[in-house]
């Protein structure tokens, strides 16, 4: 904003730009008068002006983009049909991820942020930044109306596939890696294949009908999930192979249980690079269920070191992507193993987000969009969240 206003000239400008969408003319403002307005022509004061105000001391003009976001979170949003048929984890971590989101881009100035909710959860954010629609509309519609595109949906089912590929029909810009990635993580066998391929170490992984071909009985214990899986759901331990009988063959997988330390870490695409979030503990039940109970950070610097190691190497075998990467892994005695990538936001971002001041969502944009951005500063204080991303004690 330019220098030399009155206070009451300031407050004019502030207020017009303030409105939310795509300032794609410019604004002027009247010193004399204090009056502000946009302008209406392809000319660069053609309208109100015609010409006659292009170099005229009264008259200052302003250039200002105010990027308008869609937040869609499946569950929350109503892609998912009714929220209250929903898993009710999966609708909370969605509601949380989706606020603070929303809080952390509704920060800055340029960057104005929305979400679709369904009329069963307008209560979920501030009025001002939902829409209230049901039926969802269609993308085309959306993408007249909106810039950018940031989905958050579970892996499960080829839901996340099936949206990124409709939104990017719709939207020139979509905030998530591209097709062939997301497909890799969202598929626990392929990911299993990918790895052990370009030797990154992580446990053996097979599906039902293999087990059962080689006899059925390997040495364990082992852990069954489901192949498309997102989060803990379905997950166990698995200790004697009768509790097998009846599951779909190519739908569950036997991942070999190995010990150790469960960490997270979150990488950030964009055209410049990546840069690293701090690795963060994942709390896990211990009944066997293999719940996810929240996570906390800082780690200690020598188990931190270690993750880095691990996500670097990964990284490297895995095409570019645009804004978040999530990555699960075990660190033991017997070695460090990658488990799982998650192609989407994931909950842990609500904790790190606070541990950022609340910018986090708006430096992983800045970053995506080509701007020179350098990493957001993390306290060094330790914080702990639950399942939903909440504050709780670490």
């Amino acid at each position: 904003m330019a220098t030399g206003l009155i206070p009451s000239q300031d407050k004019a400008l502030g207020q017009a730009l303030g409105t939310r969408g795509r300032v794609s003319n410019p604004v002027w403002l009247d010193r004399r008068t204090g009056k502000v307005g946009r302008c209406i022509g392809s000319g660069p004061l053609q309208g109100l002006f015609g010409t006659a105000g292009l170099g005229n001391p009264r008259f200052l003009l302003y250039f200002i983009n105010i990027m308008k976001i869609l937040i869609v979170e499946w569950c929350c949003s109503g892609l998912g049909g009714d929220p209250a048929l929903l898993p009710v984890s999966l609708l909370r971590e969605g509601k949380t991820m989706l606020l603070a989101l929303m809080e952390s881009l509704n920060l800055a100035k340029d960057f104005t942020a929305q979400t679709i909710l369904h009329p069963n959860l307008t209560d979920s954010v501030p009025p001002a930044w939902a829409l209230s629609l049901c039926p969802f509309p269609q993308w085309t519609q959306l993408a007249r109306s909106f810039d950018l595109l940031w989905p958050i949906a579970p892996e499960t089912d080829g839901i996340l596939l099936e949206l990124a590929r409709k939104a990017r029909e719709a939207f020139p810009l979509v905030l998530l890696p591209e097709g062939d990635l997301i497909a890799l993580a969202s598929d626990k066998l392929f990911t299993y294949h990918h790895l052990t391929r370009h030797g990154l170490a992580t446990p053996e992984t097979m599906t039902l009908e293999h087990f059962r071909s080689i006899g059925g009985n390997p040495a364990g214990p082992w852990v069954l999930k489901r192949r498309d899986g997102a989060g803990s759901q379905g997950m166990r331990l698995i200790a004697n192979t009768k509790e097998l009988i009846g599951l779909e063959e190519n739908r569950w997988l036997l991942q070999t249980h190995v010990r150790g330390t469960a960490l997270s870490q979150a990488i950030v695409g964009g055209p410049a690079g990546l840069w690293f979030c701090p690795p963060c503990f994942q709390h896990i039940s211990k009944d066997g269920s293999f719940a996810y109970q929240g996570g906390s950070t800082p780690i200690p610097k020598s188990l931190a070191r270690r993750a880095e190691l691990l996500t670097e190497k990964l990284v490297k075998t895995l095409p570019r992507w645009l804004g978040w990467l999530g990555v699960d892994m075990i660190l033991g005695e017997e070695g460090d193993f990658i488990l799982e990538i998650n192609p989407r936001l994931t909950t842990s971002f609500v904790g790190l987000n606070r541990a950022a001041g609340g910018g986090l969502a708006t430096s992983i944009l800045r970053h995506a969009l080509g701007e020179k951005v350098s990493r957001p500063k993390f306290l060094a204080g330790p914080i702990g969240f639950d399942a939903s991303g909440n504050p709780k004690d670490p």
